[in-house]
């Protein structure tokens, strides 16, 4: 299991909570080497928490989204989200939870489908039309409109 994707989910949750952060820092990246040497970090991963700069190292736990969110939750204070964890979001995100909350789980389900179709659908022609232009771009010749390179006889 990666660690990174549940990592920068957990980072999402908690981004623009007013009493919580969830960051990461590279320690291989050389701008990073005095922050790392100063919390001596001795590998990956490695956790820190701590409240007004009383930081800890963290090991209880695991290493799931789940079990990390439902740690930072317990102990970071919540993040937002619907239900309890409202008061946590702006208001924008509170009226988005609040008009999906209205919603039966059927129809959050499908429109959840309807918005993935879409987005596979565009990133299929995003790339096609993307790597035409690469093509294009890389072999510099004049083409047609339709994409195909013009071949001299």
């Amino acid at each position: 299991m990666k660690l990174k994707p549940d990592w920068d989910r957990l980072e999402r949750d908690f981004k623009g909570s007013p009493v919580s952060l969830i960051g990461s820092v590279d320690c291989t990246n050389k701008e990073s080497e005095q922050l790392c040497a100063r919390f001596d970090v001795q590998g990956y991963p490695f956790f820190m928490w701590g409240r007004d700069g009383n930081l800890q190292i963290h090991e209880e736990g695991g290493n799931s989204y789940h079990q990390m969110k439902t740690w930072a939750d317990e102990n970071l204070g919540g993040s937002c989200g619907p239900g309890e964890q409202l008061p946590y979001c702006s208001d924008a995100d509170k009226k988005s939870y609040q008009a999906y909350s209205q919603k039966s789980t059927a129809e959050l389900e499908d429109k959840i489908q309807r918005i993935e179709n879409v987005y596979e659908s565009e990133l299929k022609t995003l790339r096609m039309v993307a790597s035409w232009k690469k093509y294009n771009e890389d072999n510099a010749g004049p083409s047609t409109s339709s994409g195909n390179p013009r071949q001299e006889l």
